[in-house]
């Protein structure tokens, strides 16, 4: 009984060694190279109508806990001109620094209408993004859409949401969890062969 419950203490002290070690990933933006670009400016009506837009991302470092999500200011989009367009096209990367993995990429299409910049009125919708995992877990990032209209304003700020979503324990620590509830079940299986045995 008593190689039992150590072998089940075992497991569970690696289970929460596991889960401790994995309790926060570490953001770090890389600012330099994250940008929301217009590949098109679309078409329609419009005399003089532009998208612009203004990274204001901060760096970091930013720690986000397991299962959390954090939002971030990431651009200024502004609108100029008289008229509706259509068919708008732009991409937003969002690179790292910490951790080391590829850039979150995207592309989100758009339609708007507006008075010079001071009365808008549109939506914009971003395409999803392939969680991205790394040696310390997986997490996702997607960038808000926008829907709606403005009154005496000439830009609209757009977040990002980075969600961290699982830990990916080390295949050294998976091994030792497995070993530890083998033994345990080897132990309970021995301790039910003995009390067939006396009961025979």
């Amino acid at each position: 009984m008593r190689k039992f419950l150590s072998a089940a203490v075992l497991a569970t002290a690696l289970l929460a060694s596991t889960a401790a070690n994995a309790a926060a990933m570490l953001f770090k933006f890389d600012t330099a190279n994250s940008k929301i670009e217009v590949v098109d400016q679309g078409s329609g009506w419009c005399f003089g109508c532009s998208v612009s837009s203004f990274t204001t991302l901060q760096q970091g470092p930013f720690s986000i806990d397991e299962g959390a999500s954090a939002t971030y200011d990431f651009a200024n989009l502004s609108l100029t001109g008289l008229g509706y367009a259509t068919g708008v096209k732009l991409k937003a990367t969002l690179a790292f620094l910490t951790p080391n993995v590829d850039d979150a990429t995207t592309g989100g299409a758009a339609s708007y209408g507006t008075i010079f910049g001071w009365l808008n009125a549109g939506k914009l919708t971003w395409d999803p993004i392939t969680p991205i995992t790394t040696k310390d877990g997986t997490f996702t990032v997607s960038f808000n859409d926008l829907q709606g209209l403005g009154i005496g304003t000439t830009k609209q700020t757009m977040t990002i949401a980075v969600n961290s979503v699982a830990a990916v324990p080390e295949p050294g620590v998976w091994a030792l969890m497995i070993g530890g509830f083998g033994m345990a079940g080897a132990m309970l299986r021995r301790r039910r062969q003995s009390g067939l045995a006396l009961a025979a």
